[in-house]
Parts: C-alpha cells; structure tokens; sequence
C-alpha cells in the first residue's frame, strides 16, 4: 500500500489489517481508521477516531509541515477508503 513516489514510503499491506481488526476490536466505538505518517517516526502508524469531524482538521500530506500528517482515512466496517 501506498508504494509510489506520492508517500514517503510504503505501507505493509499485512499490517493495514492488523490495524483494521484493531479498530474494530476496540472497546470505543470507532467507526474510522486514519493512517497517519510521522516524520520523527519515518513511519505510519493508525489513529482511530468516531467521527468524520474528528478528522477534518488533521493535517494533511502534502499540504501541511506538521510533524504528523493524515495520509489516508477508511471507514473500519466497509473497509472503504473516506479520504
């Protein structure tokens, strides 16, 4: 996932999953999953909110030089990608 010159680096699809099932699992009731990239990290990481208004400020990739930036969000249950 993610593997081209638009993202910093690609992201193991196997993971993805892990972190899907993750979400899903959760005691909160998460509805999406947004796939974060930190520059300090060099790497991704998941971070799962409600809500879509709790992700329409995030910061996102290519038009923003935060530290933590939103490369993509999917909805958790339709594993559809939102953003």
């Amino acid at each position: 996932m993610f593997d081209s010159r638009e993202y910093p680096k690609a992201l193991d699809e196997t993971l993805f999953e892990q972190w899907l099932q993750a979400g899903r699992e959760s005691k909160m009731s998460y509805e999406y999953m947004l796939v974060v990239w930190d520059d300090l990290d060099a790497d991704y990481h998941p971070e799962y909110v409600v809500g879509r208004k709790d992700f329409e400020n995030f910061p996102q990739w290519g038009s923003s030089s935060s530290q933590s930036t939103m490369i993509a969000v999917y909805h958790l249950y339709s594993e559809s990608r939102v953003l």
